[in-house]
């Protein structure tokens, strides 16, 4: 048994395929048959089998790819460690982020940077449904996102970090009607126009009200610059997190921009933490990284 083969039978098991699984690893195929036969032989337990889904672990082979997974993560993280004692820690942060939270990440990996410079990026901005995605299919290794209790409850594939409890607002101009306003509901801003994120999450908040059709949704972008222009010019309103505005530069030097609780139909407590897949542990290079952003986002909490 060797760490070659341990990397190849975790390589099979998330590709469900040999071929993959082997361009992947930059051997050939007969060499990664071979590697797998050997291991099988020798632990005398069949590892996987093939079905219309693919080559697929069986029973007991999934307890051993588990444990090999397990072995390969604590020798990267041996590996890192290693680096950092040497000052040499190098590698790639694959981070996802909401829009909203991007400058603060991009500041996070700035101060990560000056400390590790060997250290690459591969930052992600998306919506909430793309985050989840790239998370499932493992083009990133975590990311910042704003949940609630229901997505803790549902989401059983996925791991919650909370950071800080968050709540719903709407951004107007100061020079709006409702810009004097301590909190309002859905129904209170049906007759102004929306700019929003397309994003699911907001989607969610105004159709939970009885008058959703009377919503006035004037831009549905993933540009934040024409919402910004939006409020800038009073020609909109738009709703999110409160941190996603409070953690923003530009909202940050509007001093015309306020911020209006909204009361929403069905609340759910509200988180904003880092979301990664479950059964993983952070890579040292991102634990690293995750604690650099919690004293960036630190700087926020309570403003």
């Amino acid at each position: 048994m060797n760490l070659e083969q341990l990397a190849n039978i975790v390589e099979i098991s998330k590709t469900k395929s040999l071929t993959l699984a082997a361009n992947n690893r930059n051997i050939t195929l007969p060499t990664l048959s071979q590697s797998l036969s050997q291991f099988e032989k020798e632990i005398n337990i069949k590892l996987f089998k093939r079905s219309r889904s693919g080559t697929i672990p069986t029973k007991e082979g999934q307890l051993i790819i588990n444990k090999a997974r397990e072995i390969i993560l604590k020798i990267e993280i041996l590996n890192e460690t290693i680096q950092i004692i040497k000052n040499e820690l190098n590698g790639t942060i694959r981070f996802g982020s909401l829009p909203g939270f991007m400058p603060l990440i991009i500041d996070s990996f700035s101060d990560f940077k000056k400390t590790y410079p060997l250290i690459k990026s591969n930052l992600f901005e998306g919506s909430t449904t793309q985050i989840y995605e790239k998370l499932l299919n493992q083009d990133i290794d975590i990311a910042l996102l704003a949940f609630d209790d229901k997505d803790q409850l549902e989401k059983k594939e996925y791991y919650f970090e909370k950071v800080t409890s968050c709540k719903t607002v709407i951004a107007v101009n100061n020079t709006s009607p409702l810009a004097k306003k301590i909190s309002v509901t859905l129904s209170d801003i049906s007759d102004y126009p929306i700019a929003i994120h397309d994003d699911y999450k907001i989607m969610d908040i105004l159709s939970s009200d009885n008058n959703f059709d009377k919503i006035d949704i004037a831009l549905r972008t993933n540009n934040l610059d024409s919402i910004r222009k939006s409020l800038s010019n009073n020609t909109a309103i738009t709703i999110g997190l409160n941190y996603s505005f409070i953690t923003d530069p530009y909202f940050i030097q509007q001093e015309d921009i306020v911020l209006i609780d909204l009361i929403v139909p069905f609340p759910q407590n509200q988180f904003i933490g880092f979301v990664r897949l479950n059964n993983t542990n952070y890579s040292e290079i991102t634990r690293v990284m995750v604690e650099f952003a919690k004293k960036q986002f630190n700087k926020y909490i309570d403003i």
